[in-house]
């Protein structure tokens, strides 16, 4: 069973669409300007936290930003979810296992639950923010 352990989240930026939906919560977000945000849904792109609250448009988004955070995946296809995988942005709004590679891909954090390949669900997840590069190959733990 998910669990969290914020250690740090803001409250400063509104919703630019609706995201009252269940569904939105534990989902990743971009900032989009100084005062608003939007779900990530690029795969890899960059991530300033984790939605935890169902804010309608223009409402206040609360955003975990470090700590241990519920996160969910949704992305109808990816590899199995292990301990202290790292963690992107998928293309339908959730996170997944970063595969490959490739440090194209922001990683927003590591996994402390698994997930079976192909499954949907919320797992706990390390916010640790370790970012991208542009060559090598990507560490794994």
């Amino acid at each position: 069973m998910s669990y969290d352990q914020l250690a740090f989240k803001i409250g400063n930026r509104t919703a630019v669409g609706n995201y009252s939906s269940e569904t939105s919560r534990y989902t990743p977000v971009k900032s989009t300007a100084n005062a608003s945000f939007s779900k990530q849904t690029t795969k890899g792109g960059v991530v300033l936290g984790i939605l935890q609250n169902t804010p309608s448009s223009g409402g206040m988004g609360e955003i975990a930003v470090t700590g241990i955070s519920k996160a969910r995946v949704v992305a109808p296809t990816h590899t199995a979810i292990g301990i202290m995988d790292r963690l992107i942005a998928s293309t339908v709004g959730g996170l997944r296992a970063s595969t490959g590679t490739t440090v194209a891909y922001y990683t927003v954090g590591r996994a402390l639950e698994t997930l079976a390949a192909n499954t949907t669900g919320i797992i706990a997840v390390l916010l640790n923010h370790e970012g991208s590069g542009s060559t090598g190959t990507q560490n794994q733990p």
